[in-house]
């Protein structure tokens, strides 16, 4: 009988260890699957030359960042009815040692830059495609500078030479600052093509907010990329806010 229980407790040891074992394996393979999906999905929204988000990537930003707008603003609603200013900031809170009047500028909206490099097809031309890459490279990683953007500001390669900045509970006067920062630091930039002199290159960039009345999330980057075609109309190297000229 002892050899029996004996026989049967090995036994049960002995597949409750592998039981554990085999858990244990389980519990790394699901690890290491949802690491490798999160790999894949970051891939497949990220621009292979730049880094940068995607064109997809960005409209996916926007249709979140229209969302909690729209939320913003029904909040804004509730506010001017009556109710407390503790509800506004309940959603807003890195905001709440700002004056109401302040608060107001950063809650129920939100910004979009247009960016569009002046004079590619040029760069390309004089200077090779190669150098034309390593222009879109540096820019790219320019838009990633945090001493540039915020960490909330979101960056993307739209297609091409151009690219989109969403610019989360900022107006059009607020995403200025950012938008002369990266030109001006982009002109302090040099390129060099073997043979040729140095160059430098110029951006020209369209701003708009998003409007409360705007029918689909799209119309904002519509009103922006009009104002990049306006300064790049008016002489290029410029920013243009849709706000203020139309």
């Amino acid at each position: 009988n002892e050899c029996i229980l004996s026989n049967r407790l090995v036994d049960y040891i002995t597949h409750s260890f592998d039981h554990i074992v085999s858990s244990e394996l389980l519990r790394r393979k699901k690890e290491e699957i949802e690491l490798l999906n999160k790999e894949l999905e970051l891939k497949n929204k990220t621009d292979s030359l730049t880094s940068l988000y995607n064109r997809q990537a960005m409209f996916e930003f926007l249709e979140k960042e229209s969302k909690r707008t729209m939320r913003d603003l029904w909040r804004i609603s509730s506010f001017l009815k009556g109710e407390s200013t503790a509800q506004l900031l309940n959603y807003n809170s890195e905001f709440e040692n700002e004056p109401i009047g302040e608060l107001l500028d950063h809650v129920g909206v939100f910004s979009v830059i247009m960016i569009d490099v002046d004079h590619f097809k040029r760069i390309n031309d004089t200077y090779g495609h190669l150098t034309g890459d390593e222009v879109l490279k540096t820019i790219g990683a320019m838009l990633q500078d945090r001493s540039i953007f915020r960490e909330s500001d979101v960056l993307g390669r739209f297609g091409g030479e151009e690219f989109i900045g969403i610019f989360p509970s900022t107006n059009v006067n607020n995403a200025l600052g950012p938008a002369m920062r990266f030109t001006q630091s982009l002109k302090k930039k040099t390129f060099t093509a073997k043979g040729l002199d140095p160059f430098s290159v110029t951006v020209s960039i369209g701003i708009s907010e998003y409007h409360s009345t705007d029918k689909n999330k799209e119309d904002v980057i519509h009103r922006a990329d009009k104002a990049l075609y306006w300064a790049k109309e008016h002489g290029r190297d410029q920013i243009a806010i849709y706000e203020k000229i139309y």
